[in-house]
Parts: structure tokens; C-alpha cells; sequence
């Protein structure tokens, strides 16, 4: 029962965590994949899991719209930081997503959508752009 007791605490302080740390619905979303991925299956392509909520449900989830989750993981698919074939998702490069996710807690003012991919890629340098 204790360790019943222990798991739903962690838990509930990693969801807390989620919601409460982040600033911005983007970052939310990078902090729960990257959460999630921790259970996933490491394979060659990257980290894979189950992705079996909706994208409302995840919004529900992360305090966002529906519309707000769908845009960012499209942002996310287009950058090459998540991949989905059916209901499986797959992270290629979690230091990519986790750069991301850094980065995004930062305030990068009107420029925060024109950070590069190269630069996330890359662990936070560009020619552009450099994260001390």
C-alpha cells in the first residue's frame, strides 16, 4: 500500500511539475514527451511509445487548446523532433526536444518561432543564435 501510495505521489508531483514550471503551452508539451518517453522503447530511430490521448485530452492535460496542442506538434513534426506512425510517437532526438524545451522557457521575444532546427540539433549553437 506504501509503495502504491508512493507511486501516485510522484506522479501527481511529475504532472504538477508539468504544468506548473512551464511558461509557455510548447514547453508543456516538450516537458510531457520527454516524460513520457522516459517508459518508451529505445530503438534505432529513436524513442518510441504509446500515444493514446487526444489531442484535447492532452490540452486538458497541459492547461492549452486543442488547436494550441495540434499546432505545436505540427511545429514539433515539421522541426524533426517527434514522428507519429499511427498511434505510436516517436521522439528521434530527445537532446533536440530537451534543447527545445530549454529554450523555450527562455524569452526570445517575436524571434522565439525563427529559432532554427540546426540550432536545436546542433545542443544549442548556430551561427545565429547561442544559448550561455
Amino acid at each position: 500500500m506504501t509503495e502504491e501510495l508512493s507511486r501516485e505521489y510522484t506522479t501527481a508531483c511529475e504532472q504538477l511539475r508539468t504544468v506548473g514550471l512551464s511558461n509557455s503551452a510548447p514547453e508543456k508539451l516538450a516537458r510531457l514527451l520527454l516524460e513520457w518517453s522516459e517508459r518508451g522503447q529505445t530503438t534505432e530511430s529513436g524513442t518510441k511509445f504509446r500515444f493514446s490521448l487526444t489531442h484535447e485530452e492532452i490540452g486538458e492535460f497541459i492547461g492549452a487548446s486543442r488547436e494550441t496542442v495540434t499546432r505545436t506538434l505540427s511545429i514539433f513534426k515539421s522541426r524533426q523532433l517527434v514522428a507519429f506512425h499511427g498511434s505510436t510517437l516517436t521522439i528521434p532526438n530527445k537532446v533536440a526536444l530537451e534543447n527545445l524545451r530549454t529554450l523555450l522557457g527562455r524569452d526570445f521575444g517575436p524571434f522565439s518561432d525563427q529559432i532554427p532546427s540546426s540550432f536545436l540539433a546542433q545542443g544549442g549553437t548556430h551561427k545565429a543564435f547561442t544559448v550561455q
